[in-house]
């Protein structure tokens, strides 16, 4: 039974949750830098200080929250991308080693989300 097809009926492990996450944050972040870059260079006639000058105008409240978004998506795209590499390679097939290096990538994350969170209020 496929989850595509019965998403209640499966049961989700970390493994094919880290999987869906892992794209979804690929796709996130690629129309975040492409899709806001090429927008903003296409439609708008401003110059790049006054851009930084109308995200600056934003409310800060707003602003910390669409960094720990990103940062947050950034740190775990790499962290599991890079699980996917040593993957490729041919290391971590065994169902102990799928499991602790999904709870590392998940720790990083969240070590690094708690640093950007601190960190983006300044």
């Amino acid at each position: 039974m496929s989850p595509y097809m019965f998403p209640f009926a499966y049961k989700f492990q970390i493994t094919s949750v880290l999987s869906i996450t892992h794209r979804i944050t690929g796709l996130g972040l690629g129309v975040l830098l492409y899709g806001i870059g090429i927008a903003e260079l296409c439609y708008s006639n401003l110059s790049f200080e006054q851009i930084l000058q109308k995200l600056q105008a934003l409310p800060s409240s707003l602003v910390t929250a669409a960094k720990v978004a990103a940062g947050t998506s950034i740190a775990f795209h790499t962290f599991n991308g890079v699980r996917h590499l040593a993957w490729d390679a041919g290391y971590g097939f065994a169902i102990k080693d799928l499991y602790k290096s999904g709870y590392a990538v998940l720790g990083l994350t969240l070590i690094t989300m708690a640093y950007v969170l601190i960190n983006a209020s300044q």
